[in-house]
């Protein structure tokens, strides 16, 4: 039986999943990355496999180290250690919501789970490893890319995010492994009504703006946010009463409505900003190419950019080969300032002004001008894994993205490391619709099965997580694609190992 790391977020399917395929005599997990209410369980499950505290080994992955236990040291020789560093401590922004981690705690927390993760490859020697998300929590995201240093082969799910289906792949940005198992006719046709729907959506003639329904929900929350103490207190204390002997994540309502304050203060000033670097009066009418901004912090840019988990990376590389005839018109993602979401942990002020002092570059107020009506009136449209180069493909325009996304080699839809000029990419001819649909439509039957990947994916679209016969769909496809598609064949994907 096969041996494999295994991250999994918060949800029984991934629990069922471990527990089916070491029934049936496939493969059982040595190393187990889960959410803490799943522990119990996992622990009764996989007596012999080491269950790690994901909230402890988040903050101090060093307590887990033996004395001299750690060797096979190349690692820190590698062409590659100072992107994933980069990766790493970038993805610690989620875990510091204060601004309290120096420099010197977050490179000393990363050179410890580094050599936390080489003693615990080389102590369970792993066959591979299974996350069900990209990992962007950065012990697992550097666990996964030390397997890789190491020979183990990695393997990640990725979502169809406008129809509620997974995929499997190797790696972050190699080969997508298509999904062999039985389909059930009717939950396919469900999932893939809701990406049809958008798809209408976007292409109606009459639509000014377009929005993805996890964006809409975002904007409910946020107008619906009410700053006053005696709202925050009922809002955050609720069930907190059934667990007085546990320590709350704030000392008490009193400080937690103070950083509540402190989260709108600083949204209020970056909106601010924003609004006075903006040009006013944009001009739509000359020659310029639109690069959406992404939300962060978020596994669509970190690690799922790839090479450009930098978002500023990626406009400077833009601007630096885009003919000068060109201008980019940046806008942030609306997400990214509502208060209801962790924004305030993914920019600063000065990203702004930074962008700002690019010659050729201009940001567009985000109140004055939609996204729709850029994509419409732009050369072309850039982003690094968004779905407004979808929009933009799918009304016959010309996108360009930067690292691995669902709906990668799409029709109208270029990768920036294989663009060898952008006026010849300018000059090529766009599909229509209908073939871009053709495509999404392909990939979805080829590489997807029903899935979720985490709680949060199910209240997109409720009706269909909550119908028993998805769920059942969900649980036989995941099991299909890592007990035939993936070990079924798993020695071409097996790689030698670069350091024994």
């Amino acid at each position: 039986m096969l041996r494999y790391f295994y991250a999994m977020p918060d949800r029984k399917i991934w629990l069922d999943l471990a527990t089916r395929l070491s029934q049936e005599s496939v493969a059982r997990p040595c190393l187990w990355i889960g959410d803490p209410r799943l522990e119990p369980k996992a622990k009764t499950s996989f007596p012999n496999c080491d269950i790690v505290d994901f909230d402890g080994l988040r903050y101090a992955p060093h307590l887990k180290l033996a004395p001299s236990s750690v060797d096979t040291l190349s690692f820190f020789e590698s062409a590659d250690l100072h992107r994933i560093k980069d990766n790493a401590l970038k993805m610690m922004d989620r875990i510091d919501p204060d601004k309290k981690w120096s420099r010197i705690d977050r490179e000393a927390a990363f050179h410890a789970a580094v050599l936390w993760g080489i003693e615990k490859i080389n102590r369970l020697q792993p066959d591979f490893f299974l996350t069900i998300e990209s990992p962007h929590a950065y012990t697992s995201y550097i666990l996964f890319e030390l397997c890789k240093y190491y020979g183990v082969p990695t393997f990640s799910f990725g979502w169809f995010p406008l129809s509620g289906g997974l995929y499997l792949r190797q790696g972050l940005d190699e080969a997508l492994i298509p999904y062999t198992g039985p389909r059930d006719e009717s939950v396919d046709a469900r999932m893939w009504t809701f990406l049809m729907q958008y798809a209408d959506t976007v292409t109606a003639q009459s639509t000014g703006a377009w929005e993805p329904s996890y964006m809409k929900q975002q904007k409910s929350r946020d107008a619906s946010i009410d700053s006053r103490f005696l709202s925050y207190a009922k809002k955050h204390t609720r069930g907190k009463l059934r667990r007085l002997l546990k320590p709350s994540k704030f000392f008490s309502v009193t400080e937690g409505y103070r950083k509540e304050q402190e989260r709108h203060t600083f949204l209020s000033g970056l909106r601010s900003t924003l609004s006075d670097l903006a040009t006013n009066g944009l001009d739509l009418e000359k020659s310029f190419v639109y690069f959406a901004l992404q939300y962060e912090p978020e596994r669509t840019t970190n690690p799922d950019g790839l090479e450009y988990t930098d978002q500023m990376r990626a406009l400077a590389a833009l601007r630096d080969r885009l003919p000068q005839s060109h201008v980019i018109y940046v806008r942030e993602h609306p997400s990214q300032l509502y208060s209801s979401n962790r924004g305030h942990l993914g920019r600063s002020q000065t990203t702004y002004h930074a962008i700002r002092s690019i010659r050729g570059v201009e940001l567009v107020d985000n109140e004055e001008v939609s996204s729709a009506s850029l994509i419409r009136k732009a050369a072309m449209t850039a982003t690094i894994t968004g779905t407004a180069a979808l929009e933009a493909a799918l009304i016959g325009k010309t996108a360009l993205i930067f690292g691995h996304s669902w709906f990668s080699g799409c029709p109208n839809i270029a990768d920036f490391s294989d663009v060898a000029s952008f006026e010849g990419l300018f000059e090529q001819e766009t599909a229509d619709a209908d073939a871009v649909i053709s495509y999404l439509k392909r990939r979805f039957t080829d590489y997807s099965f029903p899935g979720y990947q985490n709680p949060s994916q199910t209240r997109l679209y409720p009706d269909l997580a909550d119908d028993e016969t998805y769920q059942r769909a969900e649980l036989e496809g995941a099991l299909h694609s890592i007990s035939v598609d993936l070990i079924g064949n798993f020695a071409q994907h097996k790689h030698p190992p670069r350091d024994t």
